[in-house]
């Protein structure tokens, strides 16, 4: 009887049961098929009859039922489970764990886990339906206490085009780099001499696409990645594929009735992996693309910043050296998102693990579903159904108070402490018992105990259960650092727990979130009020200590604060955490050598998370102006950063003024770099949904109209250009350096990155540029 070791890559629903596909050990491919899985829904025991009788009026069978105090569980065959769901939506029926997607709720209450090997035996499947080289029905399915590494296989793909935006349905792919621990390849269809030895010449594009399914195919990879791929690199594959009457070979399946997505696979796992960069990861960058992240995460940048027209005039002329650095170029940018992939990997396998997802589906998963897997992976309680539309449209409209904010003071400071609470509202959840199950429970309502007003309270008798798993994390996360402190920095074992500590901590900070999000399973708007009324009490009471200790307060946001002043830090912090209810701690997160704060336009005090502060590396940490917007021009973001070091490091206003003063003059002798210039923006919705004509959607239309495809998160790069009346731009590839408005870059960009900076120090406009106001440039 066959008996194989294997990694678990994907389930699906068949009619006699699930079925695992997965890579062996040796990298075949197997189906696994599990008769014994039986999915289950829970009922409420005073709903059963209703429910069973429901059944049978669809002629549905049920496999076995088992009464538990309050609820019945009741188990059905897979392919029945899919009814079932069906049924119940158009009831009004209480059914609990139903609307849990199989191919994911298989891996969670199922036998199998993903990242872990497993161990299957059983008599060969003789089945057509699925492209794999074995084929099994599971008598015998273990999964192992051992984990596996995924195998990673990352690709980009170049086109030719003379405009910015390629056209899919005439501009052709002229080479996809594939990049892994073993194998460095780019494939190409212009045959040139003294090629680099990575490069793979093929007889046209079609060939081309053809390799790369050959490829991918052959070497069965875990996760096949791209970076920025869903918007662009795969749909272009997928679009110049169809332009030669073939489909991408990618499925496991040989027939598909219906394409969840158009880049979703069956069996294959492919993900692009900027999304988890964008949504999960806390980077501090200008922009997301490819450049940014490689040099923020790995200290890298690509090979060159080879734009659209000079990528066309490279594969059209034909240089051989040019062509051999193209196929560099391509090849590096699949190294970085390799490298990328490989550097965010220990952080994504914890993920997996606390939530029981895949990797494909937690790089596209946000903190709000991250968590909502997490406790359905973990919680003891029935799991409501996603919420109907009409409750998420009262539930939309309803808000409640935020974070405590106190008013920043305008100035230039020095020796700045900053106070953070550690984990401020898992603690108010832990430390108060909210959770939505026990809110406002009879046995409670006399007592004081976690009571936040005369109609809100939580039970003082009974856990709840998202106190429980949140109390979980943190002891988990409180462990693993403890074991972190004794393990040399940089080795296997520290990377591996440092990304532990890191996705215990991200869950458990995402919960209150999800509590307050409308779309949330365990929705609970005065859970998640409370929070926000206990986070508000604790930072005033912490603030209101520090003052008495000493400290001037500079300013303080939601769980965390800047005080200022020549005392011992620790010491407070030891008065403070005498007195705050377990776990929550308070702890001084960083020091700073000097900082400012802005004030807001035309009104007294500060404006809130704008500062820049020095650390005592000389690093500066910027929140809140232009230098880290990403829809201003890098003239505009890097002379606010230049003001910024003149002032706190070099300790030179004169010089700073100086070299604004020599930059307007630059601009006004069209001296500076057109490049400085661009403002590029993304389209975030459709073109067609923006109501506003802003600059950037005026520059999309004119790229719309010289027939460049648009899409969501199209990058729009303009220029700003002289007019007498509105503001008119002009694409950045067809405008000159003679374009540009200078009146325009000198108010607009330059004077607004930088006057909020010289007010603080009462020098004006008319210092810099002749205005009698500040006013009008704020």
């Amino acid at each position: 009887m066959p008996e194989f070791l294997f990694k678990p890559l994907d389930a699906v629903v068949s009619h006699d049961g699930i079925v695992i596909l997965g890579l062996t050990l040796e990298g075949k491919r197997l189906a696994v098929l599990d008769k014994n899985y039986l999915p289950y829904v829970l009922v409420r025991n005073t709903s059963l009859a209703d429910f069973l009788e429901l059944c049978k009026k669809e002629k549905l069978n049920f496999a076995h039922e088992q009464k538990e105090q309050d609820f019945s569980k009741i188990f059905f065959k897979p392919i029945d489970f899919l009814k079932v769901i069906s049924i119940c939506k158009r009831s009004d029926l209480e059914v609990y764990n139903l609307d849990i997607a199989l191919r994911r709720r298989y891996f969670i209450d199922g036998p199998s886990k993903h990242l872990y090997i497993h161990k299957v035996r059983g008599p060969t499947w003789p089945q057509s339906n699925f492209k794999v080289d074995f084929a099994v029905i599971a008598e015998e399915l273990v999964c192992l206490d051992q984990q596996s590494q995924p195998k990673i296989l990352a690709f980009d793909i170049e086109t030719a085009s003379s405009k910015i935006f390629p056209n899919s349905k005439k501009d052709p792919i002229i080479s996809i780099a594939l990049y892994s621990e073993n194998l460095k390849l780019v494939l190409t269809w212009k045959r040139f001499s003294k090629a680099p030895e990575h490069v793979l010449f093929c007889d046209s594009e079609a060939e081309l696409i053809s390799k790369f399914q050959e490829i991918v195919n052959k070497t069965n990879p875990d996760l096949l990645i791209g970076y920025g791929s869903d918007n662009f690199d795969f749909r272009y594959l997928l679009a110049r594929a169809k332009q030669y009457g073939f489909e991408l070979g990618l499925n496991w399946v040989e027939q598909r009735k219906k394409q969840r997505k158009e880049v979703d696979f069956i069996g294959l796992q492919y993900a692009d992996i900027s999304h988890f960069v964008k949504f999960i990861l806390d980077l501090d960058v200008d922009r997301y693309g490819l450049d940014y992240v490689a040099n923020a995460l790995l200290g890298k940048k690509k090979l060159a910043n080879l734009s659209p027209e000079k990528i066309n005039e490279i594969w059209s002329v034909g240089l051989e050296n040019e062509l051999g650095f193209l196929m560099d170029y391509n090849l590096t940018d699949a190294q970085l998102t390799y490298e990328i992939a490989q550097k965010i990997l220990p952080l994504l396998l914890e993920l997996c693990k606390l939530v029981k997802l895949s990797i494909r589906n937690v790089l596209y998963s946000t903190y709000g579903s991250l968590v909502e897997w997490y406790i359905i992976a973990n919680a003891s309680i029935p799991i409501p159904q996603k919420p109907k539309s009409f409750l998420l449209a009262k539930r939309a409209n309803k808000t409640f108070q935020g974070g405590f904010v106190v008013e920043p003071k305008p100035g230039l400071y020095g020796n700045i402490y900053y106070f953070d609470f550690r984990s401020l509202y898992p603690s108010i959840i832990v430390s108060h018992n909210i959770s939505p199950e026990v809110l406002n429970c009879s046995c409670c309502a006399a007592k004081k105990a976690n009571k936040i007003d005369d109609n809100t309270w939580f039970c003082s008798e009974k856990e709840g259960f998202l106190p429980s798993l949140v109390k979980e994390l943190i002891d988990r996360r409180k462990r693993v650092k403890e074991i972190l402190s004794g393990v040399p920095k940089g080795s296997p074992s520290y990377i591996e727990l440092d990304a532990r500590q890191h996705a215990l901590k991200y869950i458990a900070a995402a919960i209150f979130g999800y509590l307050g999000f409308f779309r949330s399973r365990f929705y609970c708007f005065d859970c998640a009020r409370s929070i926000t009324f206990l986070g508000r009490k604790y930072i005033d009471m912490a603030i209101g200590e520090a003052k008495k200790y000493g400290f001037e307060i500079l300013y303080g946001d939601t769980d965390g604060f800047f005080a200022q002043g020549e005392l011992d830090p620790y010491a407070f912090l030891k008065i403070i955490n005498s007195v705050l209810p377990s776990p929550m701690e308070l702890e001084l997160k960083a020091k700073y050598s000097s900082g400012l704060f802005f004030g807001k336009k035309g009104k007294e005090g500060g404006a809130k998370k704008r500062y820049v502060l020095l650390k005592e590396n000389n690093e500066l940490v910027i929140r809140g102006l232009e230098a880290i917007r990403s829809d201003w021009s890098p003239l505009a973001k890097n002379a606010q950063k230049e003001v910024l070091k003149k002032i706190l490091i070099d300790r030179n206003i004169q010089g700073a003024k100086e070299y604004v003063q020599n930059l307007i003059q630059k601009i006004k002798e069209r001296k500076v770099s057109l490049d400085d210039l661009a403002i590029t923006v993304r389209l975030t919705k459709k073109l067609s949904s923006y109501a506003a004509k802003s600059p950037h959607v005026v520059a999309a239309e004119l790229a719309r109209a010289q027939k460049r495809p648009l899409y969501v998160g199209s990058a729009i790069k303009y220029i700003v250009v002289k007019s007498d009346d509105k503001l008119k731009v002009k694409l950045f590839e067809d405008a000159s350096i003679n374009d540009y408005d200078i009146n325009y870059y000198i108010k607009n960009q330059l004077i607004r990155a930088v006057y909020k900076i010289f007010e603080l120090f009462n020098i004006n406009l008319d210092t810099l540029v002749g205005q009698k106001t500040l006013g009008d440039y704020g």
